[in-house]
């Protein structure tokens, strides 16, 4: 541990007397400065985070700024995101700061002004993104009294998006479900087909591709006719930019448990004998732990073939290939909707992390929906015109309008 001083104190506003811990330290400068805390546990954590950035040079005020941000996220941001998110920021960092006029300024030279005409100079998603990762990285480095401004999210005015960019955002955000008709089609077209039990499951499921991928036999139980619903895969960039295949737990961290519907339960099981066979063929044994939607080897799908095969199938049947995996999921949802399900069922089924976010997807269904109420007043009355007489229904106008 290191060597810990302790002070009492009198807080000149209250006059409460109060004890706190604190550790000195000199930094790369050969400045004296120090960590405190009101605890030795809650110090020790501090003591540990310093020492490690003091080892990465990153309190000197002579670092580049793309250098400081990239230690801060290394070191620091990276322990509470996901890996995913990691590969995202190293990217926008090599992209749009490392080598750029902003990222060889010394963080002791930075102005505000200086950050903002550099964002200028972006486009609206360049610099959002990139603000997503100096934000945080310049907080922290007025916290530890690296540089002498805290820097706001607020100060700056982000460049706005282009009609094209917001074009391009609502395209790729869009919900794409297919329509009853096409439904009907998809699931005619590909009863045979070597990826009916994926296809079927993300469609009557509305389970997220990484789910999928993920999803193992010992998270079906058929007899309970329940669906676990407990980790994602996906691929992330790792050492030597090879990308490798790793396991995590879902979009909102919770596992989530909905029952399995029964029209599944046949096509799983029967896929699951045909999978042992396969298996056995490369001396492979089925086991609770083993995927359930594989290759041959027994290991886990490639997203991009995957994704090629079912707009293969797309086009086939005469459906836009410009639906993506994830718009069976779209589809899901939607059919629930047209049932009349509550929007915070749907959510907690798809695995939202909050209602909010279910009602901004799928706003335009909800609206349709909505309309239809008026044509089912419409559709009341005219079925009182049907069973009785006009003068009844003219009689009936005349009251309501008292």
């Amino acid at each position: 541990m290191a060597k810990y001083k302790r002070k009492t104190t009198t807080d000149k506003m209250t006059g409460k007397r109060y004890t706190y811990y604190f550790w000195q330290y000199k930094d790369t400068l050969g400045t004296w400065k120090y960590e405190q805390a009101s605890t030795i546990e809650a110090l020790d954590e501090k003591v540990a985070k310093r020492k490690s950035l003091l080892s990465a040079g990153i309190n000197s005020l002579t670092i580049h700024l793309e250098d400081y941000v990239e230690n801060y996220l290394r070191t620091v941001h990276f322990n509470r995101v996901k890996e995913k998110t990691k590969e995202r920021y190293l990217s926008i960092l090599n992209c749009h700061l490392k080598g750029t006029v902003l990222g060889r300024k010394k963080i002791r030279d930075l102005t505000l002004a200086l950050i903002q005409s550099y964002y200028n100079t972006l486009t609206a998603i360049e610099a959002k993104n990139l603000h997503k990762i100096i934000n945080p990285a310049l907080r922290y480095a007025g916290v530890n009294r690296d540089i002498n401004f805290f820097i706001i999210p607020k100060i700056f005015t982000l460049p706005q998006k282009t009609p094209q960019e917001q074009q391009k955002k609502a395209t790729r955000n869009a919900v794409r479900a297919f329509t009853k008709a096409e439904h009907i089609r998809f699931i005619e077209g590909i009863i045979g087909h070597s990826m009916e039990p994926l296809y079927r499951t993300a469609i009557d499921t509305g389970m997220r591709q990484g789910e999928l991928f993920a999803l193992t036999w010992a998270d079906i139980d058929f007899e309970r006719v329940r669906l676990s619903i407990s980790k994602t895969g996906g691929y992330t960039k790792g050492a030597g930019d090879h990308y490798q295949w790793l396991i995590g737990l879902p979009k909102n961290k919770k596992t989530r448990i909905n029952k399995l519907p029964k029209v599944l339960i046949p096509l799983l099981k029967n896929h699951q004998a045909q999978q042992r066979k396969e298996l056995a063929r490369v001396d492979i044994i089925q086991n609770p732990e083993t995927l359930v939607f594989c290759t041959p080897l027994g290991t886990h799908l490639d997203p991009s073939n995957t994704l090629a095969e079912l707009k293969k199938i797309y086009v086939l049947l005469g459906i836009s290939n410009e639906r993506v995996f994830h718009d069976l999921r779209h589809t899901y949802a939607t059919r629930q909707f047209e049932a009349g399900m509550e929007p915070l069922v749907v959510s907690k089924l798809l695995g939202h992390s909050d209602i909010n976010t279910t009602l901004r997807t799928y706003i335009h269904v909800l609206q349709d929906l909505q309309d239809a109420t008026a044509d089912t007043t419409d559709a009341f009355y005219s079925q009182l015109e049907a069973t009785y007489n006009q003068g009844f229904t003219s009689n009936l106008c005349q009251n309501i309008s008292v």
